[in-house]
């Protein structure tokens, strides 16, 4: 198949993922699609246990099976359906064409190994090569990601580093094999705020130097505002609002993503106290009827619609969806598919439609 340059290089569609449990199913992922374009960066927003980084292992087929279940949906990345794959070619995808780095380093990096032994184990398993001319790499790596002394640190164990020296370890060992795509979850978790900016600043410098689209996973809206191109807000499991980033900064549709904006402190702004969205997140095996927002919403725990019909995305503006009942001009807005490059029609993108969803995908 010949994918045209202009298609995205990522297409997820109608993505589902569940845990079964003894105590029943949890479904940590229901119905989510985006799509992420070629050197591009798509950040997937919301509050912890939310559905995020489930996604990106969906995306990856590292769901632990049991008790985790690809159930249905489609991931399309350079035109093949990474849901369908063999073992032995997702094996060649994962690590060498789409690279993750984790929330924690410390929890990723093995221990009783030096940085320089993962990263040459890295490097040996996706691109053939001497040990020798993997290590060398692996330091050509280190120094593009600005690790000083790299020689030495190849040497070191992750104990020795600190936690921006170690995320940068990382970076590195996902970015030498030379892949499209990164995945960062949570890549500025636990750093203060100086390293933060550092470690943004080289992934955006990286992004320019090699052309990587990047999928982004966080929390925190001053990330998303610096780094991202188009925005996905999950909230227990389901996605509720999708836009570019300076849209839905300006005109937040859905009353949660509203909520999180307004959380933010402000400068010049004077108050007691921020303000909070009222409730908690909902047990994920017992979500609300209706609109899963609706017992945290100041509206929607007062309209009955809200709280027995589940509403869906639907396009609310150029390449801006939301799923909420009372966002304006809702009623008479189209179903879109949002994994759509600016929500054109599922006919006019055959390129990027694939085959009939995948069902009941392991790990």
């Amino acid at each position: 198949m010949t994918i045209k340059n202009d298609t995205p290089l990522l297409v997820v569609r109608n993505l589902s993922t569940s845990f079964y449990t003894e105590d029943g199913e949890v479904r940590a992922v229901d119905g989510v699609s985006f799509s992420i374009g070629r050197q591009k960066t798509y950040a997937l927003v919301g509050e912890s246990g939310c559905g995020k980084s489930v996604t990106a292992f969906s995306i990856l087929r590292l769901i632990p099976s049991p008790p985790g279940r690809i159930v249905s949906g489609q991931v399309l990345f350079e035109g093949n359906d990474l849901l369908t794959l063999p073992g032995r070619r997702m094996r060649q995808v994962r690590g060498g064409k789409i690279s993750m780095i984790f929330q924690e380093p410390m929890s990723s990096l093995n221990p009783v190994f030096t940085c320089g032994d993962q990263i040459v184990e890295a490097i040996l398993l996706h691109r053939p090569m001497s040990v020798r001319k993997a290590r060398l790499l692996g330091i050509e790596s280190l120094v593009q990601v600005g690790i000083p002394a790299p020689a030495q640190r190849m040497n070191e164990y992750p104990h020795q580093l600190s936690g921006g020296m170690r995320q940068r370890v990382m970076i590195a060992m996902a970015l030498a094999c030379r892949g499209s795509l990164l995945i960062a979850d949570e890549p500025t978790t636990a750093l203060d705020v100086t390293v933060q900016a550092q470690i943004l600043d080289l992934l955006k410098q990286l992004q320019q130097d090699r052309g990587l689209s990047i999928l982004l996973i966080t929390h925190d809206l001053a990330v998303v505002a610096e780094s991202a191109d188009t925005v996905g807000v999950m909230y227990a499991s389901k996605m509720a609002e999708q836009a570019d980033v300076g849209e839905l900064f300006a005109n937040p549709l859905h009353p949660y993503t509203q909520g999180l904006f307004r959380s933010l402190p402000r400068l010049g702004e004077k108050r007691s106290r921020l303000e909070t969205i009222s409730g908690s997140v909902p047990n994920p095996l017992n979500y609300p009827t209706g609109c899963k927002f609706h017992p945290r919403c100041p509206t929607g725990r007062t309209l009955t619609r809200c709280q027995t019909c589940q509403p869906e995305l639907r396009l609310l503006g150029p390449n801006h969806w939301a799923a909420c009942w009372e966002a304006p001009g809702y009623e008479q807005a189209p179903v879109v598919d949002p994994s759509l490059p600016g929500g054109q029609s599922s006919t006019e993108d055959s390129a990027i439609r694939g085959n009939q969803p995948t069902k009941g995908v392991g790990a």
